[in-house]
């Protein structure tokens, strides 16, 4: 059954600037199933994938653009290309996208039924708040990148973020921020990393669209909801208030998992 277009729509934006944001986008979604019965149809999940994933490679385009460049430079030429910008950024993707995929198709067809169970998402959000509230004790890094071990860590984190109420956002930019990458660095690393598999996601599994014109228009809503969103998360971070983040997620923890226990 076609969910009707304002849901869609309401459920699509939520879940675009939740999943910017470091709250989980996917928790948010499976709640709103629960609660309202209220899911994205296959015009929704289009336009979600698709528009957020415009609005990360619109947001950092110039990183994008330079570093197919910079590291097919680094991997060819003297040492000194190694220093460029575009090829940390690109060593950094490729080594996160290996463990990213490898994770994301193993805990892929878990996501459905991990969604349905509050205790489940709730305990998922709770890491999400924890590892949010853990970067106000991270220290001040002042690296690029992480290393080659980090970005391996990093991108097996960034798969298992697909089950509901595990923020990709959240836990990458903490375990960026321990590694000591500096939190600009951070950001931009953290959505980098996820182009490779988002993409390959868009394609896979997604279904053709009921409507196309509907699909086009959600995604470019969500798109620049999205845009909006990663805004105010740099900004958020620049002014170190990534923390208060967590202020929003305990209360929803707590009713959630409460939620869980109380269900029959």
């Amino acid at each position: 059954m076609t969910p009707p277009p304002l849901e869609t729509a309401a459920v699509a934006l939520t879940w675009a600037a939740t999943e910017i944001f470091p709250v989980s986008g996917g928790g948010h979604a499976a709640l709103l199933g629960l609660l309202f019965g209220v899911e994205l149809g296959r015009a929704g999940t289009l336009a979600l994938r698709a528009g957020a994933w415009l609005a990360i490679v619109v947001f950092f385009w110039d990183g994008v653009r330079s570093m197919p460049r910079d590291g097919l430079r680094g991997l060819l030429n003297a040492s000194h290309e190694r220093g460029a910008h575009g090829w940390r950024n690109a060593r950094t993707v490729v080594l996160a996208t290996f463990p990213m995929l490898a994770v994301s198709v193993g805990v892929r067809e878990h996501v459905a039924s991990w969604g349905k169970e509050p205790t489940l998402v709730g305990a998922s959000l709770l890491v999400s708040a924890i590892a949010v509230g853990s970067t106000f004790w991270a220290p001040d890094g002042d690296g690029d990148a992480p290393s080659p071990w980090g970005a391996l860590v990093v991108g097996a984190v960034l798969g298992a973020a697909m089950l509901p109420g595990l923020s990709r956002t959240g836990v990458a930019l903490a375990a960026l921020l321990w590694l000591g990458v500096r939190a600009e660095r951070a950001f931009e690393l953290t959505f980098l990393m996820a182009i490779p598999t988002d993409a390959v996601m868009l394609f896979w599994g997604t279904g053709r669209p009921d409507s196309l014109s509907a699909t086009l228009v959600l995604t470019v809503m969500v798109t620049a909801v999205a845009l909006v969103a990663l805004r105010v998360l740099r900004a958020a971070l620049r002014r170190r208030l990534l923390p208060l983040f967590s202020v929003y997620l305990v209360p929803l923890v707590i009713a959630t998992l409460t939620w869980g226990y109380a269900r029959p």
